[in-house]
This record gives structure tokens, sequence and C-alpha cells, in this order.
């Protein structure tokens, strides 16, 4: 639908067997998409 906002969240999905799993969204990090996530200070999401 145009005009909805997406998620911009960045959330470990895992494949198997089983079908897809979404998991939570990674919170307190950054870097995630780096492949060197670092914790993060303050109030970031």
């Amino acid at each position: 639908m145009r005009g909805v906002r997406h998620a911009t969240d960045v959330r470990r999905l895992t494949l198997d067997a089983g079908g897809v799993e979404v998991g939570s969204p990674f919170k307190g990090l950054r870097g995630v998409l780096t492949g060197l996530p670092v914790r993060s200070l303050g109030n970031e999401t």
C-alpha cells in the first residue's frame, strides 16, 4: 500500500525446514549490518 510506513528494524531471520522465523529487533546495538555490532550507549534503538 502506498503511503504506509514500513518497519525499519533489523531483525534476525531463521530459515529451516519448518519455515521462516522472524526474531525480535536488535536493540542497543549499532553496526549490525557491517558484521561488527557494537553496543550503543544511550537511548538508541
